[in-house]
């Protein structure tokens, strides 16, 4: 009877160097929230904080133009309800732009690129 051929583990680090959670809570950074889950299970990993940081400034400026989209979007219909019709394209434009920047992150986070996102990824650092 012959013995099933031995396949490497995967509990091996990679060989680049990063846990094999890296990717993972790198991706997850990108997703609303769910960079809690990197922060608090790998905060001394650099990689994973330095998404973390970029997934929390994506979050934050994801809320405030949301907000700010919002609160201008009532403005504009109050005074003239035809520009519902431009609110609602500002609004499909804010939600292309957030997403753009979420799909970036995450390909960076799966090449293991520390790139800053576009525009926004420079801004502050959160998590030291």
């Amino acid at each position: 009877m012959e013995e099933p051929s031995k396949s490497p583990s995967h509990s091996q680090a990679p060989s680049n160097g990063q846990t094999d959670n890296t990717k993972l809570f790198s991706v997850l950074a990108y997703i609303p929230f769910l960079w809690l889950i990197g922060l608090l299970a790998d905060r001394k990993n650099p990689t994973v904080v330095f998404h973390v940081n970029q997934g929390i400034i994506l979050t934050i400026c994801s809320a405030v133009l949301n907000i700010a989209v919002g609160i201008l979007g009532s403005i504009l219909v109050f005074l003239l309800p035809i520009l519902v019709v431009l609110t609602s394209l500002v609004t499909i434009v804010v939600s292309l732009v957030e997403v753009s920047f979420l799909v970036i992150g995450i390909i960076n986070a799966v090449n293991g690129a520390e790139k800053p996102l576009p525009f926004i990824g420079r801004l502050f650092v959160v998590v030291k």
